[in-house]
């Protein structure tokens, strides 16, 4: 099983502590074939060291456009409402537009410490 290892600037809404989360981010460019998500562990580790490194299996994620994310997203997310995350994403320097795909990825930890 492949192992990826996968970056947070730190421990959003403190969704590390919990056994299944949901990370709001830009969509990568090309889809994510279900065997590849079947046969990959990431480690996500935190920028900031505000949660220890755990190991998640990404169960799913589903495209969706930034003007159709809501805040029921990005509260669950990153602890934040719909106007504060995108204030956040263009501070981090990121490109955001009502229309840019966005990704809601659906993981689940594997390391059996939640």
């Amino acid at each position: 099983m492949a192992t990826r290892i996968s970056r947070l600037p730190t421990n959003f809404n403190n969704k590390l502590n919990c056994p299944r989360f949901i990370h709001l981010d830009v969509a990568p460019p090309h889809g994510i074939p279900e065997t590849v998500l079947s046969e990959t562990v990431y480690e996500i580790i935190t920028e900031d060291n505000s949660h220890a490194p755990v190991k998640v299996q990404l169960d799913d994620l589903a495209r969706l456009e930034l003007q159709k994310v809501g805040s029921i997203i990005t509260w669950q997310s990153h602890g934040m409402n719909m106007s504060e995350y995108i204030d956040y994403m263009i501070t981090q320097g990121r490109d955001i537009k009502p229309s840019t795909m966005m990704a809601v990825y659906l993981f689940r930890r594997i390391d059996n410490a939640a």
